[in-house]
């Protein structure tokens, strides 16, 4: 998972890529970390998905730019723009079953 240091750098995986994920964390959030990893595991399954990281502590511009409140936030970019959001109470299950719906609108 590639970890972005600039609010420029997540904008341009989102635009680049069909389907981006991008989990939104904080160093103060103790839910972060172990979401972080069971989000990376499961979109191991996708390697056609791009997947990024970006500390809030450090990117503070994606604060304002994404409307995140709290972390953690997953948001699912699909075509460039946000089409899901999940938070720290998400169901995996569900996760990756709407990456696998929009793997199909892909085609």
């Amino acid at each position: 998972m590639q970890e972005i240091t600039e609010v420029n750098a997540l904008k341009e995986i989102i635009q680049e890529h069909f389907i981006a994920v991008a989990v939104f964390t904080m160093p103060s959030c103790g839910v972060c970390a172990p979401l972080k990893k069971k989000i990376a595991t499961v979109l191991e399954e996708f390697p056609e998905v791009a997947t990024c990281s970006v500390d809030l502590s450090v990117v503070e511009a994606a604060k304002g730019e994404y409307q995140i409140y709290t972390a953690p936030i997953i948001g699912l970019f699909v075509d460039g723009k946000e089409a899901m959001r999940y938070s720290a109470a998400m169901d995996i299950a569900e996760f990756r079953e709407a990456v696998k719906r929009y793997l199909r609108l892909k085609g």
